[in-house]
């Protein structure tokens, strides 16, 4: 029996069922055989057919088997042998979503039975009735067995122990547990095959918060009852990626934010979005504007540092600083403390003019095994602060830069900065959410203003999607410069390769930095024209 052929996606009206019961010889999948096969086929609740027939099953009917079922082995005498039933039921079957009520055991027999003959076990979607109803109506009824749900939710069919009947019973039952479950937001068949684990869940009330929610591609933001950020995110299937908030497991520090998360959300926001790229983006400039206490990137951007270079006349040393003011040369920033700190020691209290100069000639003592003055580590540190820092510089080089995803739209960056398409929110809820992800950059600035913490955290991500997907990337329209030469930057060389005298160090140079090999900037090189 091959997989299904409805698509995860499908709306549960369109998906093509097929619901399967089997009268068996005893309970034992290994030492026992099929004597009945009953199917029927449905689609919006119409049947599509039925299938029904007695089985040879070359092993004598037990004495409990016959009371229950009323199958005789005079009955089953001189019925089609299972091998030929088998390959009728998969054909009446095909590629439809299998129900059954405790569908394991069925699915047991069956593939038992098709391995015996050297065939592929059923490799269908499964639906099984019993779980939803546990999870539906589990808390009004003293069992899930067929008989007593039938009974309950006054069913038109009831089930007899005989195939057909069995089938149709439960198909009835289906068919009533789907109406209550479409509260619930089970609407598709993805839906419908996780449910029985989401409705297992204790926040599984908060289920509807998704109803709403898209398909496609977006970002998605969690609030509590006052509206509060608690949580964002990004997901090529929003609805699904929300959803799935609810069947986690997990245990340890994720599982108790997750749970936290479930307890205090009430409203669940989304915006559109054309391109993983501008969910990324916008996932980056939410958690920014809203810090949602559950984002573990929330406030990384604080912890960038500005380099404070010493004065003209050679008075003070270099400071970090969290941010620029007037007055001084700034270099930066940086992205941890400790690199800002590296690149401070380095520096020292010689007089410096000029922060591109200044860097331009730390990247040559890291590339040629200095500065001396500085721990081995602080110099890691050190040449990894400065990549970082070149990354981002050569990410604003461009004033305007057009690009054509793999597979997707065409983008525009303005100095770096992704232009999101303002095309407004996907509810009204949403209003706040979409202002604050939507907002174009502002104008360029000057070429000799340094970016902020906030835009440099941006920039920092944008320059790392785009390095991973540079092969994949079309280059369409560039203004400005898109990049210009600068030797390598690398990491300081390991102690055997030390040199032993610092060889002469080329001089300073104010030419506009870019990296070659390994980071985004470099990545450009490869765009495709």
């Amino acid at each position: 029996m091959t997989l299904s052929y409805d698509e995860p996606t499908t709306p549960l009206h369109q998906v093509t069922f097929c619901v399967v019961d089997l009268e068996t010889t005893g309970a034992s999948s290994a030492t026992c055989a099929i004597t009945e096969v009953g199917a029927a086929k449905f689609r919006g609740g119409e049947c599509l057919g039925t299938f029904q027939t007695l089985v040879d099953a070359g092993v004598p009917v037990s004495p409990v088997a016959a009371r229950i079922t009323g199958i005789t082995d005079e009955m089953i005498a001189g019925a089609p042998p299972l091998p030929g039933v088998l390959a009728a039921l998969g054909e009446f079957v095909g590629g439809a979503v299998l129900v059954g009520h405790n569908l394991r055991f069925d699915v047991s027999f069956l593939d038992a039975a098709l391995a015996a003959g050297g065939r592929d076990g059923v490799r269908l979607r499964l639906v099984d009735t019993v779980a939803l109803a546990r999870r539906l109506v589990g808390d009004d009824v003293p069992d899930c067995r067929l008989a007593t749900l039938a009974g309950f939710l006054g069913l038109p069919h009831r089930p007899s122990h005989r195939a057909l009947d069995d089938v149709l019973a439960t198909a009835d039952l289906l068919h009533a547990l789907l109406e209550q479950a479409a509260g619930a937001g089970v609407v598709t068949l993805d839906d419908l095959l996780a449910f029985p684990r989401l409705a297992g869940h204790p926040q599984a009330a908060k289920l509807p918060l998704t109803n709403g929610l898209p398909r496609g591609r977006g970002v998605y933001l969690f609030r509590d009852g006052q509206g509060r950020a608690l949580y964002a995110g990004a997901a090529s299937d929003v609805r699904r990626r929300v959803r799935g908030f609810f069947a986690r497991r997990v245990g340890g520090g994720d599982g108790r934010t997750v749970r936290q998360l479930l307890r205090t959300v009430q409203r669940i926001d989304h915006v559109a979005t054309r391109s993983a790229l501008e969910s990324v983006v916008a996932t980056v400039r939410i958690v920014q504007s809203l810090a949602p206490r559950h984002n573990r990137t929330t406030g990384r951007w604080r912890q960038y540092r500005y380099v404070r270079l010493p004065g003209r006349d050679g008075s003070g040393r270099a400071t970090v600083v969290p941010s620029v003011r007037g007055g001084a040369v700034h270099v930066g920033p940086f992205p941890t403390p400790a690199a800002a700190r590296a690149v401070a020691s380095a520096i020292g209290s010689e007089t410096r003019e000029s922060g591109d100069a200044v860097v331009a000639e730390l990247a040559r003592e890291v590339a040629l095994g200095g500065p001396s003055t500085l721990a081995w580590s602080d110099r890691v540190t050190l040449a990894g602060g400065l990549t970082w820092l070149r990354r981002i510089e050569s990410q604003r080089r461009p004033d305007r830069l057009v690009l054509r995803l793999p597979g997707g739209p065409d983008v525009e960056l303005r100095r770096g900065r992704l232009a999101l398409d303002p095309s407004g929110p996907a509810d009204d809820d949403a209003d706040d959410l979409w202002v604050r992800i939507s907002q174009p950059p502002v104008a360029p600035p000057a070429d000799d203003e340094l970016p902020g913490r906030r835009e440099a955290e941006e920039l920092d991500v944008v320059a790392a999607w785009l390095d991973r997907r540079a092969s994949r990337v079309r280059l369409v329209h560039v203004d400005g410069e898109l990049s210009c030469t600068w030797p390598a930057l690398r990491a300081p060389p390991t102690c055997a390769d030390r040199p032993r005298s610092p060889p002469t160090r080329p001089a300073a140079t104010h030419d506009p930095p870019i990296l070659a090999g390994g980071t985004a900037a470099a990545s450009y090189f490869a765009l495709k024209t």
